[in-house]
């Protein structure tokens, strides 16, 4: 059986400017006086989950629309594009595997904008400072913005 290529870019080859925002976001101050990222407080485990799903999204981006990489990350994110990064994944991607996947593409563009001080509220969604907003209102509302969740 053939190996399938990989379907994610893999941190080192993404743009640098990813790369610095990611690294801002997640970055861990070394005590309790040091600046960290809005994301430093997540499991390590987590952060590799949600750099994964990054990599698929700038994958699907480099593949599909290499002109979205010059945008902002939360810039590149609309109702249009999720459809498409959602449709490219292979069949074997069930309705869950899917669900995990818009999720932490939800997280990680709710966390690299706030490392550049957009004031993205880093919340979950369905619970403080998003209103009456389902977490799938969120995933698909038409411009994925800091204002959708209310900012800080």
């Amino acid at each position: 059986m053939k190996r399938k290529a990989k379907q994610y870019l893999e941190y080192s080859s993404w743009p640098a400017k990813d790369k610095a925002l990611w690294k801002a976001a997640f970055a861990a101050g070394t005590d309790l006086f040091d600046e960290s990222g809005p994301g430093a407080h997540l499991a390590e485990r987590t952060i590799q989950q949600l750099q994964y799903t990054y990599g698929k999204f700038l994958y699907f981006l480099a593949t599909e629309h290499p002109e979205l990489l010059d945008h902002a990350p939360a810039d590149r994110v609309d109702t249009k594009t999720v459809a498409g990064f959602v449709g490219s994944q292979p069949a074997s991607c069930g309705a869950i595997t899917l669900g995990i996947y818009l999720y932490h593409l939800w997280l990680a563009i709710i966390f690299v904008p706030k490392a550049i001080g957009r004031g993205c509220s880093p919340s979950v969604p369905g619970s403080r400072r998003v209103g009456n907003r389902s977490r799938n209102d969120i995933i698909w509302s038409p411009a994925i913005d800091c204002t959708a969740w209310g900012s800080n």
